[in-house]
C-alpha cells in the first residue's frame, strides 16, 4: 500500500486513461471506486475526473455508475436523481434498479 496520496492520484489518473473518450471501461472504473472507498480523502479528486468526463458528453454507464458511488460517499445527494435519471437513459437492463435509487426505495439500499 501507498503511503503518499499522490501515488493513489497517479493510478487514478492512469485508471481515467483507460477509461476512453467515450467510457466503456468498467473495469477502470470500478478500479477507482475501489480506491475511493479505501481513500475517502481523494472522492473529490475522482469527482473532478469524472465531471471532465461528464462535460465533454460521456454518457456512458460504468462513468456515470462510478460518479454516483463518488457522490455518495461524498455525501452529497443532490445530484442523485440526475446521476440515476441518466443511468436509467444509459442501462436498461438495471432501469428499475436505477430509478428505486432516485425515488430513494429502501428496497435497494
Amino acid at each position: 500500500l501507498f503511503t503518499d496520496l499522490s501515488a493513489y492520484q497517479n493510478d487514478i489518473e492512469f485508471a481515467f486513461g483507460f477509461i476512453g473518450d467515450n467510457g466503456g471501461n468498467e473495469a477502470s472504473c470500478s478500479y477507482i471506486r475501489g480506491i475511493a472507498y479505501e481513500h475517502e480523502e481523494l472522492v473529490p479528486f475522482c469527482i473532478e475526473k469524472v465531471n471532465r468526463f461528464i462535460k465533454k458528453g460521456v454518457i456512458d454507464k460504468s462513468v456515470y455508475a462510478l460518479y454516483l458511488h463518488l457522490v455518495q460517499l461524498s455525501g452529497d445527494t443532490g445530484e442523485i436523481p440526475h446521476i440515476c435519471t441518466q443511468l436509467a437513459k444509459s442501462d436498461s437492463l438495471r432501469r428499475n434498479y436505477w430509478n428505486g435509487i432516485k425515488n430513494n426505495d429502501k428496497r435497494f439500499i
